[in-house]
């Protein structure tokens, strides 16, 4: 919408460039007892009650941040599938998504036995388009050492409620 409303008040000039130019989300089922719990408030525990409003946006579809890579380090989650591309956006004029939105299904590999508790979501943004320039919020692995400049950007997740076991392919 931004850079709509740029170009509607003659704001960028034809072939002009965006930085960043275009941007890739990426996504990894995820179980996690500790992500479980967050969607969960007892109504009436140790005499709190929550107000109506606020459980209303608890149980809501929103995404919420996380340290995907702290979870994974600490044992607090485990992936149950590789990462893979959810979407591509086009932040150039000619590339743009449809005002309207758009939606997607996706086969995801399951390479994990587990309860999907979770989708965890994390970008990557080129910012000349030319593939070279890349700056990306994914967790820091294992073996990167999850150093406070490797592993500062949060990372998304949406419940996936009720979705039951994931098995493994050939399962």
């Amino acid at each position: 919408p931004v850079i709509r409303d740029a170009q509607a008040r003659g704001w960028l000039a034809p072939g002009c460039r965006v930085v960043p130019s275009r941007a890739k989300v990426f996504a990894q089922l995820v179980e996690s007892d500790y992500l479980r719990s967050m969607s969960r408030l007892d109504e009436g525990a140790c005499g709190f009650r929550v107000p109506a409003a606020v459980a209303a946006d608890i149980d809501s579809d929103s995404p919420f941040d996380i340290p995907l890579g702290r979870l994974l380090r600490s044992g607090q989650a485990r992936t149950l599938s590789e990462p893979f591309e959810a979407w591509q956006i086009g932040f150039e004029l000619d590339a743009l998504p449809p005002v309207g939105g758009r939606s997607r299904a996706i086969d995801v590999r399951v390479t994990r036995r587990g309860c999907v508790d979770a989708v965890a979501f994390w970008w990557a943004c080129d910012l000349g388009g030319d593939g070279v320039h890349v700056i990306d919020s994914k967790p820091a692995a294992e073996t990167d050492g999850g150093g406070p400049h490797q592993d500062h950007w949060l990372q998304a997740f949406t419940r996936v409620g009720g979705a039951g076991p994931a098995e493994e392919e050939g399962e």
